[in-house]
């Protein structure tokens, strides 16, 4: 093994030298340069004086340190003592002072506990952060669910108002008629206004007294009835007063070109009429108009199932209409009428309609008999008007007709509404008929049988 020996002061080459076989000797820095010695006046900072200075390692096994070659001084190791002192300034340079820093006195502040990330992740920041991303998502999906619920509702909602309103329209538009004598709004309407009717009169002086004036009563109670037939659609009435027998009220009259009520004013008293005879004027002029009104109905029911859509026209049109009635021969101004509102209305309820076509189908079968009274059973009919003041048995016949069931169970309603009305309801009280002097209250069909007016079927 070679070793190279190399002096830095010496300018000699280096020698080789060589060694005997053997195991290898380290390499050992005997020394290292000196340092420079100092310039003038300078005075050489002190070396630094280590405490404790490392101890130099044992050679291994037979390695012999290496002997310095010629005249080179070994150098001494360098000894560490500690930080170097400030140089000491050059000539008559006074060494500045250190600038003193004065720092302002603070509040410590807490140690917060930082907790440091794993791998470079964080991983309780990132499920914090999935957490709430989570349940911001959630929040909008549930946000955005009952505003679609809402907006499904509200649309329903719409849709059924929408479609309430377009069956009430239809229901008006295929009603017929639209009120009646039986509607309970009209029949308080009317006793409304013959109470209202009879004080004008009793304060005129018209119902008692010297100026008592039977005729004009009776006028005045008709121009009510008027108002009732106007709102119900009923042509207007002619009035024909005629004084007869106490037993005959007055009576309706229609076909051979008559559309007339008669009124008989002989049951009313000529110097001073009661409350009684005036109730049963009221009670009478309903019940003949109520037959006026069923004729009414039975002539444009009539004239609306024999209706035909022309396409020429496109329009309903009733063929041969006014030869089709030649049997009954209404006036030309009612049977025109009549026809108008055949050919306008609109078709009939179905069961879809539920109340309006109970309501309708109840009524169309009231009509059908009501007809067939003056056609299919015409001269039974008859017979029994003529026959009605004869006997029991015949009166009662005639109580049950169907035109005159009818109107007696209308008598029924206006005596309920006039038992409301303080001066009136003793009277219709004593004016509630007794039973049927010929079934004795044993036909449940009859109007006089004296079941409760919601029992009569």
């Amino acid at each position: 093994m070679l070793v190279i020996i190399s002096n830095r002061y010496s300018m000699k080459p280096a020698k080789l030298v060589a060694h005997p076989p053997g195991p290898a000797k380290p390499v050992i820095v005997k020394g290292l340069p000196a340092p420079a010695r100092p310039v003038g006046n300078a005075v050489p900072a002190k070396p630094a004086i280590a405490k404790d200075p490392p101890v130099p390692a044992r050679p291994v096994g037979n390695v012999v340190p290496a002997k310095p070659v010629g005249n080179a001084v070994p150098a001494k190791p360098a000894i560490v003592k500690g930080p170097p002192l400030p140089a000491r300034p050059v000539g008559n340079v006074v060494p500045a002072k250190p600038v003193i820093v004065k720092v302002p006195t603070s509040v410590p502040v807490k140690p917060t506990a930082v907790k440091l990330p794993i791998n470079g992740v964080n991983k309780l920041d990132v499920a914090k952060e999935a957490a709430a991303k989570a349940a911001e998502q959630a929040a909008k999906a549930a946000a955005d669910k009952a505003a679609k619920e809402a907006a499904a509702v509200r649309a329903a909602k719409a849709a059924v108002e929408e479609a309430a309103k377009a069956a009430a329209a239809r229901r008006a538009a295929i009603t017929w008629p639209k009120t009646t004598m039986t509607d309970p709004e009209v029949v308080k309407h009317f006793v409304r206004c013959a109470y209202g009717c009879w004080c004008r009169l009793k304060t005129m002086g018209a119902i008692e007294g010297p100026r008592c004036n039977r005729r004009l009563v009776v006028t005045e109670l008709a121009k009510v009835l008027d108002g009732i037939h106007r709102d119900c659609g009923v042509p207007k009435v002619e009035l024909e007063i005629y004084t007869g027998r106490s037993t005959s009220c007055g009576f309706f009259v229609s076909g051979y070109n008559t559309w007339k009520m008669k009124i008989n004013e002989g049951r009313l008293s000529t110097d001073s009429i009661a409350k009684s005879e005036v109730y049963s004027l009221i009670e009478t002029l309903y019940h003949e108009g109520r037959h006026s009104e069923q004729v009414w109905l039975v002539l444009v029911q009539s004239l609306f199932e024999k209706r035909e859509w022309s396409s020429l026209q496109n329009k309903y049109e009733v063929p041969n209409a006014f030869l089709s009635r030649r049997t009954l021969s209404e006036p030309n101004d009612v049977l025109q009428k009549a026809l108008n509102e055949a050919v306008k209305r609109r078709e009939e309820p179905v069961i879809g309609d539920r109340e309006i076509y109970y309501k309708y189908r109840a009524l169309k079968e009231k009509i059908k008999k009501w007809d067939e009274e003056t056609t299919k059973n015409g001269k039974d009919t008859e017979c029994i008007y003529q026959n009605s003041d004869k006997s029991s048995h015949w009166f009662h016949k005639y109580q049950t007709i169907p035109t005159e069931y009818d109107a007696f169970l209308i008598e029924e309603l206006v005596r309920e509404e006039f038992k409301k009305i303080g001066e009136f309801r003793d009277t219709a009280i004593q004016a509630a008929p007794g039973p049927c002097r010929h079934c004795h209250g044993k036909n449940n069909q009859h109007i006089f049988s004296g079941l409760p007016l919601s029992m009569v079927r």
